[in-house]
């Protein structure tokens, strides 16, 4: 997500006072990180559930992951049994 944010082929509203809004931006403020020790030092992060929800961080985050999926239209090829 963040290489997507930076390159700009993500980008988000800015704050315009809608609820949805106000509560994807509150989402982003309370989010916490920690970047764990092994070799891939895999970064794990989340709203605390203390603090809400991250439904709307975490879709944010997957459209992230479209950039990795062929979305060329595919036939199906059916085979003889």
């Amino acid at each position: 997500l963040l290489a997507a944010i930076g390159s700009g082929r993500y980008q988000e509203y800015k704050d315009d006072g809608a609820a949805d809004t106000r509560e994807f931006w509150h989402e982003v403020q309370s989010c916490a990180f920690a970047v764990g020790r092994g070799p891939n030092r895999l970064m794990h992060w989340s709203v605390p559930e203390s603090q809400g929800h991250d439904d709307l961080l975490l879709s944010a985050a997957l459209c992230g992951a479209l950039d990795d999926l062929d979305l060329r239209p595919r036939i199906a090829i059916g085979r003889a049994p």
